[in-house]
């Protein structure tokens, strides 16, 4: 015997529809049917969740999205977060540098102003190497709190290719209510583009390397018709550089 719990609540009001099965597990195989047919049960109605609607947008202002930046140029970013209700609710946003192998130095992050029934004075930012976020926060129906991003990206010694860069930069916001759930996820999150200059390629070296069995001498454990006693084995290993580039290796 067992029981269903009644959910917490349910994003649309409808009959919840439950199907079950039972499963026997054995350690020898069977010739028959170990997975039951499937029994559908039919629950009551659950209450409705309590929902709101915040969102996110990031636009780069300077320079231009369209240009390419230069290496350590100041790009200045928007980030707006709104909550569109109905329902005040506690969120927490972010801003985030996605490229692994090109760094950045954010410089100050400020809000720059508000709408709605709350400050700048409401809104605590922490900044991090790769990315900055806010502290938790109400923030109530119909507001929005803008916050401008200055940054400048840095120049790596080389990458894969020398063409120009496309670095992502991701924003988001979350609701941190457990029992408010966010109407419109697809709102929640942004990526945004940032053109930059070429790197210099990097050097490439064509390293390679050569396992041979030496003791007992092959064709013995060459196969399975040339089986070797268990015992020691010797290889050699030999690693070669024919590129002109010098280069530290780890065998």
């Amino acid at each position: 015997m067992y029981q269903y719990l009644d959910p917490s609540c349910a994003i649309e009001l409808d009959q919840t529809n439950v199907q079950s099965r039972v499963e026997i597990t054995l350690d020898h195989s069977n010739s028959g049917n170990s997975l039951s047919n499937p029994v559908l049960t039919n629950l009551l109605e659950s209450e409705l969740c309590q929902t709101t609607d915040v969102c996110i947008d990031t636009i780069q202002i300077d320079p231009d999205p369209l240009t390419i930046v230069n290496w350590n140029q100041e790009v200045t970013v928007e980030t707006t977060v709104c909550n569109n209700g109905p329902l005040d609710a506690n969120i927490a946003f972010f801003l985030q540098n996605l490229a692994p192998t090109i760094a950045w130095d954010i410089l100050p992050v400020e809000c720059i102003g508000t709408t709605g029934t709350i400050s700048c004075d409401d809104i605590i930012i922490t900044i991090n190497d790769v990315f900055w976020v806010s502290d938790a926060f109400i923030i109530p129906v119909d507001a929005t709190v803008t916050m401008q991003t200055i940054a400048v990206f840095l120049e790596p010694d080389s990458s894969p290719n020398a063409e120009k860069n496309q670095i992502s930069v991701r924003s988001g916001v979350t609701v941190l209510e457990a029992d408010i759930l966010d109407s419109n996820i697809l709102n929640n999150a942004q990526n945004d583009t940032v053109l930059l200059q070429p790197t210099s390629a990097c050097e490439i070296v064509n390293l390679k390397v050569t396992k041979t069995q030496i003791s007992p001498e092959l064709p013995d454990g060459e196969s399975p018709v040339n089986p070797i006693d268990f015992g020691e084995v010797s290889y050699e290993i030999t690693v070669e550089n024919p590129s002109d580039l010098n280069t530290f290796i780890e065998l």
